[in-house]
């Protein structure tokens, strides 16, 4: 789980999460933060003894990217499940994406109904449309920050990974069926995110949407 200036809520979803988490035999709850600010670091610290939390805290803020990257290396077990940390999952709908993962490399949790304000609806639509598209593909919510991943699957394309600017599970989840692996998706609940914002500086949109367009064609037709 990466984690950066959550501390509105970290508490709460450490709590939520290590509940669930304690279901599930040989569970290891791994949280990477990424140079937070805000107080998170200290929140987490507390926390650590007594939710047997596997913590990893950075100095300096990496970015979404390298947090993402950071969590999924540390991660050692051969299911792994990503969730963000907002607060806006239900750790209980893991259990759905369990009963799909025989069969399957990868689950997604579909986000619906979203609770997300139109702009990030609108881009999502269109990612994914043109995702599917490009590539023949069905989905609707590739870039969910709630997931099951087949540890096998993640060592194939790890040393690749990070080639996108942004939307590193988008990245993957694409390498991952242009090479053959199963990926499916599994509705699951959404909450309202509470507290600031982690919209993008409209001014960066252009060059993130060109360098996910490169790199999407690079997977597609190896451009």
């Amino acid at each position: 789980m990466p984690v950066y200036n959550e501390a509105e809520v970290i508490q709460d979803v450490v709590i939520k999460y290590a509940k669930v988490l304690k279901k599930i035999p040989g569970s290891e709850f791994v949280i990477c933060e990424d140079g937070s600010t805000d107080g998170t670091k200290e929140i987490l610290q507390r926390l650590k003894k007594k939710y047997q939390l596997t913590l990893y805290q950075s100095p300096k803020r990496k970015g979404a990217v390298k947090g993402f990257l950071n969590s999924l290396t540390h991660a050692k077990k051969d299911i792994i499940w990503f969730s963000d940390s907002d607060n806006t999952h239900d750790p209980s709908d893991v259990f759905r994406l369990l009963k799909k993962l025989d069969g399957f490399d990868m689950v997604i949790g579909r986000k619906f109904p979203r609770k997300d304000p139109a702009y990030r609806l609108f881009v999502s639509w269109g990612l994914n449309t043109f995702i599917n598209v490009l590539f023949g593909t069905r989905f609707h919510d590739i870039n969910s920050g709630f997931r099951l991943i087949k540890k096998e699957l993640l060592n194939d394309f790890l040393p690749k990974l990070g080639t996108f600017p942004a939307c590193i599970l988008t990245e993957l989840s694409l390498l991952a069926i242009q090479h053959g692996h199963t990926v499916t998706e599994v509705p699951v609940s959404h909450y309202y995110r509470h507290g600031s914002s982690r919209a993008i500086d409209p001014k960066k949109l252009p060059s993130l949407a060109w360098g996910i367009l490169t790199a999407m064609l690079h997977i597609r037709f190896g451009l």
